[in-house]
This record gives structure tokens, C-alpha cells and sequence, in this order.
């Protein structure tokens, strides 16, 4: 099955389900007069899921605008503007939903002086502060193309409601629909790296730039279930929870930004290792860009692995060999945590200990 029929068959299911929620909807109010059915803005669309190969959505911000370019290449899609990174293909689809089940509740302003208020301006207008959505096919014919304006509150509950204006057109139309068109690329994205519980590891290494090494151990006899192995018990550590910290950094480990790994240099600035009890391995290298490191992940079943962790270690490299990821600071820190950093300074000389 392609991608895109898969795309389409999930649509597809959404789409009942939506059906679905509108019938219960009738049902509750069938004691009520409701206006006439609403027109859909884009009737056509659903029936086009399948060959749909582009999907382009632009965020205007007073003088500058984000664009989000996702483009299917033969069975997968990815995100352009970082480096065809897979798309969140449930994102995606709940889009494409949204956009089909867009319904005209009436027709507003045809005035351009009047387009600002609802945010209904094209968005190469100095100060615009709409968004912009264009599908096209597999042969590069636009079939939906529409600016998104403000969203308006439904008082009498229900539906969200939205501004809309199709691209080139100077009507204006209120609609049914709720459409999250996000931020900016890395919001379309899975930004999953790894999600390994803490209690799944039996030991980590960080490996400083100058060799210096930071060995922890699961313990369970501890309530913090870590400890650092080369630490002397004199030491005061910054937190009692320091070495678990570590240990737990590749649990729910999400990225910030990611890029092709080519083009940096990922020597001589550390690294970190982690070994879980059932014999999976995971190492991280750091490469320096400016004032930031961006981190590339290795992982591999070691001696002794069960299915599981052979299982997980081909899953993970599949996702994730080629890639650099930009981490939330806080885990770079715990990943380039040192002796020094980990310890409190001596309460004599001040020097870290």
C-alpha cells in the first residue's frame, strides 16, 4: 500500500468519524429548528486525498512569515524546509480533514480596507497576520488555496468558527471548521527521539572533550535508584537526583530542530553512552555550531541483547541514522555534565571538587 493511499484511507476515517459526531449532534437537537445545511468551501477535496503530493502552510507575522513546505517523494513524506525530515503523518491528515470539512456559515466583507480586521490579507502585506494553505496534486494543479483569517468564538457553542478568503478572491466568508495551521516547520514534525525509561538503564558514561569521564549505576538500594560510581561519598553533589537526571535524559527525548547530520563536525567534544539492563546501547556525539551543539545518536544491540532491545535498536536506527538533532538545553547540560558541574564547590576554597 503507497503512502498516499494509506494517507487517504486514514482520511477517509477520520472523516466518518467527524460524520459520526455530527449525527450525534442532530440527534440532541431534534427538538430544535436548525438553519439549512452549510456549503462546503472546497467540495471537491476529499475525493482528491489520494493524489495529493504537496501541501504548503504559511504563518504571517507583522512584517515576515514562516513557510512550511510538505512534499510526498514516492511512498514518504517529508518537511522541506528541514532537509525532507519525515512529517507527523497524523498532523497531516487531521489538516487535510479540516480543510474538507471547511463550510461557508455566511458571507462577509468584500472591502480589502476591511481585510486587516479579520486578518484576511494576503500575507506579503506589510503587517499581515493570517495564514495561508495551498494543496496541489501530483501534476502541480492548486486544488485548494485559501488565506486563514481570525478565529471567531462560537457563542452558542459548538463548531470553531474562522475567517476565510480564497487566494485571489475578494470575498470574505465566516466558516465552520478548526483549523491548527501551527508555528513553524518543526511543529508538523514527530519530534520523538527515543523514549527509554530511566528504570530500563543499568549504566551511562559521559565522556568529557578532555577524556574526563563520569561513570553512574543503577542502584536500587538507593531511593534515587542512581549513583555516581567514581565520586567519592565526601563529595556534596549539586542534587541528590544528579546522576538519575542523567540517566533519565532518554526518556520522553524530543527535539527542538533537527538537520541532515552531514556538513558537521562531530569530533572532539564528548560524548555520552548508555547501556540498559537488557542490552541496549545508545551513544551521543555532540557537534559545536556557534553557541550550540547539536547531537547525533548512535544505537546498536550489544553481547548478550534479547529480541526486544535487537528489536529497538533497528527501529531507532531506522528513524534516526543520518539526523542531528538540536536538544532542549536542559539535556544538553545533563548529557555534558562533568564531575565538576555534578559536585558543590568546597565550602573552603570554593574550587569545584
Amino acid at each position: 500500500m503507497t503512502a498516499n493511499r494509506h494517507l487517504a484511507i486514514l482520511c477517509a476515517i477520520t472523516l466518518v468519524v467527524v460524520v459520526a459526531a455530527g449525527f450525534a449532534t442532530l440527534q440532541r437537537r431534534a427538538l430544535t429548528v436548525d438553519p439549512p445545511p452549510a456549503a462546503r468551501m472546497f467540495p471537491n477535496l476529499a475525493e482528491r486525498f489520494g493524489d495529493i503530493a504537496e501541501v504548503t502552510v504559511a504563518r504571517a507575522t507583522d512584517h515576515a512569515f514562516k513557510t512550511v513546505t510538505m512534499r510526498r517523494d514516492g511512498e514518504a513524506w517529508g518537511v522541506v524546509e528541514r532537509d525532507n525530515y519525515p512529517v507527523d503523518g497524523n498532523i497531516l491528515r487531521r489538516l487535510l480533514v479540516a480543510l474538507d470539512q471547511l463550510k461557508v456559515l455566511e458571507a462577509k466583507t468584500r472591502d480589502p480596507k476591511r481585510f486587516e480586521r479579520i486578518d484576511l490579507r494576503d500575507l506579503s502585506t506589510p503587517g499581515a497576520r493570517g495564514g495561508q494553505v495551498v494543496v496541489r496534486d501530483s501534476q502541480g494543479e492548486v486544488v485548494f488555496d485559501a488565506i486563514i483569517g481570525k478565529r471567531r468564538a462560537n457563542l452558542a457553542g459548538g463548531p470553531a468558527r474562522v475567517y476565510v478568503r480564497r487566494s485571489g478572491e475578494q470575498q470574505t466568508w465566516l466558516a465552520e471548521g478548526d483549523l491548527d495551521l501551527r508555528t513553524g516547520p518543526v511543529d508538523w514534525l514527530n519530534r520523538e527521539i527515543t523514549n527509554i525509561p530511566a528504570d530500563d538503564t543499568a549504566r551511562a558514561r559521559l565522556t568529557a572533550p578532555d577524556g574526563a569521564v563520569l561513570d553512574i549505576v543503577h542502584d536500587d538500594k538507593l531511593t534515587t535508584k542512581f549513583r555516581f560510581t567514581n565520586i567519592p561519598d565526601t563529595v556534596t553533589l549539586v542534587s541528590e537526583y544528579a546522576a538519575k537526571n542523567i540517566a533519565a535524559v532518554l526518556e520522553f527525548n524530543t527535539f527542538k530542530d533537527v538537520r541532515k547530520a552531514a556538513g558537521l563536525v562531530f569530533t572532539d567534544t564528548g560524548q555520552a553512552e548508555f547501556w540498559t539492563k537488557n542490552g541496549l546501547y545508545t551513544r551521543v556525539d555532540f557537534a559545536r555550531d556557534g553557541d550550540k551543539f547539536w547531537t547525533r545518536f548512535a544505537f546498536r544491540a550489544g553481547d548478550g541483547a534479547d529480541a526486544a532491545a535487537r528489536t529497538l535498536a533497528g527501529q531507532l536506527t531506522a528513524r534516526n541514522a543520518g539526523w542531528a538533532y538540536l536538544l532542549p538545553d536542559v539535556r544538553i547540560q545533563r548529557l555534558r555534565d562533568t564531575r565538576q558541574s555534578v559536585s558543590m564547590p568546597d565550602k573552603k576554597t570554593g574550587a569545584r571538587q
